[in-house]
């Protein structure tokens, strides 16, 4: 992929490497900083690298959220980069942090990552519908937030898998911005 697509920032999530393994990786893919947050118990660490030609600021990382602001010259805009709960009842954390975050964001802002939930039943293939009522929280963080779907190419689906004997396709990676 790094011989194709060199991005200015790459976000790992859920890595279960040492901080010294993935600040080599960060040295071999050729990115100049990085920015690590260490896990809480079992979960995996995130790591955010960045070319040097940005000048980055720190606001909030936690858990599941890497929030930056960006500086290239003139230009700032900011960015989340957001791992979202896979557990489904302890993601309106990550929402709130997220309302709470940008609540009173004007900047260009831009939220990213694998965020582990869907808008509706349309981005799922497979596998049971959910009821309406569970997409709630999510479309409410979307909509408090400000934030538009980011139109991306490829396929939707970023994730497959199997659960109880049924292929399921889901759209869990997206980007955001609001404006």
């Amino acid at each position: 992929m790094r011989r194709e697509h060199f991005s200015d920032f790459m976000f790992l999530l859920e890595t279960k490497n040492s901080s010294n393994h993935v600040l080599g990786r960060q040295r071999e893919l050729g990115y100049d900083k990085a920015h690590i947050v260490d896990p809480e118990g079992l979960s995996g660490r995130l790591a955010l690298f960045r070319k040097a030609s940005y000048t980055v600021e720190g606001l909030h990382s936690d858990k599941r959220i890497i929030d930056v602001k960006v500086m290239l010259g003139e230009l700032s805009f900011l960015i989340s980069f957001v791992y979202g709960d896979p557990v489904r009842h302890l993601r309106q954390v990550v929402w709130d942090n997220l309302i709470e975050i940008g609540s009173n964001r004007e900047d260009a802002w831009l939220v990213i990552g694998d965020l582990n939930e869907l808008v509706d039943n349309s981005e799922k293939l497979g596998g049971p519908h959910r009821e309406e009522a569970s997409f709630y929280s999510f479309r409410n963080m979307i909509d408090d937030c400000g934030l538009r779907e980011v139109q991306c190419s490829g396929n939707k689906f970023s994730w497959a898998g199997e659960r109880n004997d049924e292929y399921i396709q889901c759209c869990l990676d997206r980007a955001l911005g609001n404006t």
